[in-house]
């Protein structure tokens, strides 16, 4: 024996009895369990793994989808409907107390969560521990901490877990013969490190459990985006090139088609009377469509008197009105979802009557409007032929050049002039409407030209005079049919395509007013917020577009009939003396030429913000985003913004918390693989204090300084009781 301890080194000796259960130094302690046992033993394993795993992938699915709890926390099981129409304050002391409670008891969940995956990763541990122990010359001595301290990320920065794994000199493998190479270290350095960076992942894991399953498993107040795919529609065309001809959208309930075709529009609600009555200087603050409200997006530029609307659409304030009654019917006693639903799926409806507050946004066209009105305007017609006419104004002021480019001088003064074709011998879009307004103080009302047309041009210097004298028929110097036929230059098209030109007269002939405007098709947003900022009752939609117009936008033509609708007054007609359009109307002409003449181009902008507002568009039904669609069609989208609780991966740590869950959950399954596999036996620190005590203290760890004892290798079989080798 003494011979053989002579060519051994310390490392290498196996303790006596250690490897023989039957020798005489080391009474055997190995007792194998029964397979019963450890049957039992790897299914309440495997039960305890699928009792962890089954809530954990459970919150994972709700995170990942989404999952909308409702208005309060039980409603995740059972239904609930938020009343719109109660008072805020009140709903939610309602359901606060609920709530605060379910909070408490979710949080216990977690923290029991937390603790029961740590004695799962536990069994990791331990049985990574004792299969290594028990492959090739083992496990350092230093490594036989790590099922017991592997929570304790501090233990991980102790030198001795890592120096541990690297040989003493005296001991490193030598080249041997083939009769003694069975006895090197085959438990190769690269393979410990990997055990303990997986052991330190493991702690870390586990560390991070508890907050994790927190985040994952409590729900959070927050507002949320649902799409409504049953709602899409693809825009095709804005009914403006075109009178009046659909009365669903005119907000009247008695124009018909004959109406309409006739020019007769008075049928129309007369609503604007109420918002001019209500201008008072300023935009009114709410107008209404059915059940909804809106305002006109307005700016004034009081030093060139210039004005911008962006008008909001009544075919799509229609269509959020009937959002607003599809939802707020649900508490009606005689709601029936199935057959009152029209506007939503069963999918979307439960989500709105599951929400605390709803934010509907829907896509649709809106119309920005740009344009100014000016006083003593020069006028010129010239004619060409019995069909073919030009009608110039001439705007002389020094302000003009700024917009429009100088065609001459009149007293020292700049001059613009813009001319328009008249008569049916033109080509492209040409439209006249006029009407009358009648004048409380006078017996003769005050006329009114609307004019649409397809193109205008702006004189220079060499042809100004083509507007006045003898020269301005169709000669070599003022060819009409030229310059109207010539390409409009980029810097001009946003004042020279599709204008609007309306001519206010005096009665006398003493005043006359022209406004001049230009309208932009817009794709917009239309926002119902239902919240308690924005009272349920009022039903305000705000409208969310760009009112900025840029040098490539072309207007669009609007048919000059728009405008006799607006005011509900037939094509010819008057409007009567009792109406407040016609009062406001002649209010506003009183002040021409004074400090308050901005008041009549206050009062057009709302004419025509109103008017703009009517007009119709047409759409096309799709069955979902997927459809081939040009790309350049714009598909007006309908979505939900829901407030409530609700689980999502939005914020950067649920995201987190998932990925750290199922990193969790693959440490599960490794655990119930190595029980299957290994079925390790199970032991505790007092276990191996017990099996060391009884053990005769090995020859290897004498005069060893305590640096060098944890680099000393033991193996271990996976039995009961049995012993270390060294």
């Amino acid at each position: 024996m003494s011979s053989m301890l002579e060519k051994k080194s310390p490392q290498e000796m196996i303790l006596p009895g250690a490897g023989d259960p039957t020798s005489d130094a080391g009474v055997s302690l190995e007792k194998k369990s029964s397979p019963r046992t450890d049957l039992f033993r790897t299914l309440a394993h495997l039960l305890l793994s699928l009792g962890w795993l089954a809530p954990i992938l459970a919150v994972s699915v709700l995170n990942f989808r989404s999952y909308v709890v409702g208005t309060n926390l039980s409603c995740g099981v059972r239904r609930c409907r938020a009343d719109p129409w109660a008072v805020e304050a009140a709903g939610s002391q309602q359901f606060e107390s609920h709530d605060h409670e379910i909070l408490n008891a979710l949080q216990l969940v977690a923290k029991a969560l937390e603790i029961w995956f740590v004695f799962l990763a536990g069994v990791v541990v331990f049985g990574l521990t004792i299969l290594l122990a028990g492959k090739g010359d083992g496990l350092p001595m230093r490594h036989l901490k790590i099922p017991f301290d592997y929570t304790d990320l501090g233990s991980f920065l102790e030198p001795s877990l890592w120096t541990s794994i690297i040989p003493r000199i005296e001991t490193r493998p030598q080249p041997r013969s083939d009769a003694t190479r069975s006895l090197q270290p085959t438990t190769s350095r690269r393979n410990l490190y990997i055990f303990v960076g997986f052991v330190l992942a493991i702690g870390i894991v586990c560390n991070l459990m508890g907050p994790v399953t927190a985040v994952l498993l409590l729900p959070s107040l927050s507002w949320r985006e649902v799409g409504v795919p049953e709602k899409y529609r693809v825009f095709t065309d804005m009914a403006s090139t075109d009178p009046p001809m659909n009365p669903k959208f005119l907000n009247s309930g008695w124009c018909t088609l004959a109406n309409l075709t006739a020019g007769n529009y008075s049928c129309v609600s007369s609503e604007i009377d109420t918002m001019l009555l209500q201008t008072d200087g300023t935009i009114p603050s709410v107008n209404s469509e059915e059940l909804v409200s809106f305002v006109f997006n307005y700016t004034w530029d009081p030093i060139f008197d210039f004005w911008d609307i962006l008008a909001p659409n009544r075919q799509v304030l229609d269509s959020i009105s009937d959002d607003y009654y599809g939802w707020s019917s649900i508490y009606n006693p005689d709601y029936n979802p199935p057959v009152d639903l029209a506007n939503f799926s069963v999918s979307t409806f439960q989500a709105l009557s599951n929400a605390r507050e709803v934010i509907v946004h829907r896509q649709g066209p809106s119309l920005l409007l740009s344009g100014g009105c000016f006083a003593a305007v020069s006028t010129s017609a010239v004619h060409i032929s019995n069909d073919k006419g030009v009608f110039c104004y001439d705007f002389t002021g020094y302000y003009i050049p700024t917009l429009f480019p100088v065609s001459g001088t009149s007293n020292e003064e700049n001059v613009s002039t813009m001319c328009m074709p008249t008569g049916s011998g033109w080509t492209g879009d040409n439209a006249h409407s006029e009407f009358q307004v009648a004048n409380y103080s006078s017996s003769d009302p005050i006329a009114v030209n609307v004019y649409s047309t397809e193109k205008v041009i702006y004189l220079n210097q060499s042809t100004h005079h083509c507007a006045t004298g003898t020269n301005a028929t169709n000669s070599t110097s003022c060819d009409w049919n030229s310059m109207f036929a010539a390409d409009i230059e980029s810097d001009m098209r946003n004042i020279s395509i599709n204008p609007l030109v309306a001519e206010y007269y005096s009665s006398d002939n003493s005043t006359f007013w022209i406004c001049l405007s230009f309208s932009y098709l817009r794709l917009s947003t239309y926002i119902l917020d239902t919240s308690g900022n924005n009272p349920f009752s009022l039903g305000l939609v705000e409208l969310q577009g760009e009112d900025v117009i840029h040098p490539a936008d072309d207007p669009i033509f609007i048919h000059p009939d728009w405008v006799l609708a607006s005011l509900s007054v037939d094509r010819g007609s008057t409007v009567p003396e009792y109406r407040g359009s016609s009062t406001v109307l002649a209010d506003a002409l009183q002040f021409s030429g004074s400090d308050e003449s901005i008041g009549l181009a206050e009062v057009h902008a709302i004419i025509m913000g109103q008017a703009l507002s009517l007009i119709n568009y047409a759409t096309e039904d799709v069955n979902s985003t997927s459809d081939k669609l040009p790309t350049s069609t714009p598909m007006l989208n309908v979505s939900l913004l829901l407030y409530a609780w609700m689980y999502g991966l939005q914020s950067v740590t649920s995201k987190l918390g998932v990925a750290v869950a199922l990193i969790g959950c693959v440490i599960v399954l490794l655990g119930i693989v190595i029980k299957a596999w290994r079925r390790t036996v199970p032991r505790d620190l007092l276990d191996f204090v017990t099996v060391a005590l009884k053990q005769t203290p090995p020859e290897v760890l004498k005069n060893l300084e305590e640096k060098e004892t944890v680099k000393v290798r033991f193996r271990m079989r996976n039995q009961k009781d049995t012993e270390f080798e060294f």
